[in-house]
């Protein structure tokens, strides 16, 4: 084998091998974009809930037996 020969068969290894780290890394990229879009859900679900909770702690609130319960507790504390 002479040196061009040589130098053909180490530049088609390490092409391959470059090729095989591209794969890996396009497939890791993938996982984390999908941990990204699964993470972004639960985002998204867990402000709704905090929004359904804040509606329903305002409306206890703003109740008017909530209110006269407040009242009450108020006069039997003086």
């Amino acid at each position: 084998m002479n040196n061009n020969e040589i130098l053909l068969e180490t530049l088609t290894k390490e092409n391959e091998i470059i090729k095989q780290n591209c794969q890996k890394l396009l497939a890791e990229l993938k996982n984390k974009e999908n941990e990204t879009l699964e993470y972004k859900k639960k985002y998204e679900h867990l402000n709704i809930e905090v929004q359904r909770i804040q509606k329903e702690l305002d409306s206890i609130i703003y109740s008017r037996s909530y209110k006269l319960i407040k009242k009450v507790k108020k006069i039997f504390r003086r």
